[in-house]
């Protein structure tokens, strides 16, 4: 009309301009710019994940005072807003997923997940004891991929995954009672007791293999220090002497 000028903000532009009108008796300028409205963009965010609680820097362009964060459908309380940068705290009902960033129904969503971690959880094991080479199931939950499980200092290898909630290990050469360490990347879990290792004597040869009362015996093996009584049918022999091999008896009257 004499009076008004229908336009169309063109696809391709990228920044607030002031508008000019020309025609045959010059050019006319608008006395401020036109506010384009950009929609906001992620472009990345930092930390990739982290436990509960955490602060995240997500990164990107034309975030504004309004702006909603959501991860994986759950609304993030928004610490500092600018507009190239976003602070964000995850929250106890946050889940691994994607972080967006909404303006009404226009979102703009992040290449690739965040990962939400929880420390692990170990309830119990199974079973409590056992000779060196038993299998032990552990059970607890928050086990990741990258799950370890320690024999104190010593790392052992996860022989099978049971489930979600149960991983498997084997009791190590020399092992002497201890705690299982479950380790992830969010955190460490003790289990409540001690697996009781179990210990068995072993004896390979016997001299002499007979005599009179009051005879000397030397009895040899393995694991012998852990002895604490040796019979003769039904009756305990005085112990004289006890090593890890050799334990020496004597033969008392009556026998």
């Amino acid at each position: 009309t004499g009076t008004t000028i229908d336009a169309i903000v063109p696809a391709d532009a990228r920044e607030d301009q002031f508008i000019t009108v020309r025609g045959k008796g010059g050019d006319a300028r608008s006395a401020t710019r036109f506010s384009l409205e950009r929609p906001a963009r992620v472009t990345k965010f930092a930390p990739l994940w982290s436990l509960v609680g955490a602060r995240v820097e997500i990164l990107g362009a034309d975030f504004r005072a309004g702006d909603r964060v959501t991860l994986n459908g759950v609304e993030l309380r928004i610490e500092q807003l600018r507009p190239t940068q976003i602070s964000v705290t995850i929250p106890a009902t946050a889940r691994t997923g994607l972080l967006v960033v909404e303006r009404g129904t226009v979102k703009s969503t992040a290449d690739r997940p965040f990962e939400v971690l929880f420390a692990p959880v170990v309830t119990t094991f199974t079973p409590a004891g056992g000779p060196v080479g038993t299998r032990v199931t552990i059970t607890g939950r928050n086990f990741t991929s990258d799950t370890e499980v320690f024999w104190g200092v010593l790392k052992l290898k996860i022989v099978e995954w049971v489930g979600d909630t149960g991983i498997a290990v084997i009791v190590p050469k020399a092992a002497a009672d201890q705690k299982l360490t479950v380790r992830t990347r969010g955190g460490a879990a003790e289990s409540a007791t001690a697996f009781q290792v179990h210990i068995y004597a072993t004896v390979a040869a016997i001299e002499p293999r007979s005599g009179f009362v009051g005879t000397r015996v030397a009895l040899t093996g393995r694991e012998l220090a852990y002895v604490n009584t040796v019979f003769l049918g039904n009756l305990a022999l005085p112990i004289v002497e006890k090593g890890a091999r050799r334990i020496l008896v004597d033969i008392p009257a009556g026998a």
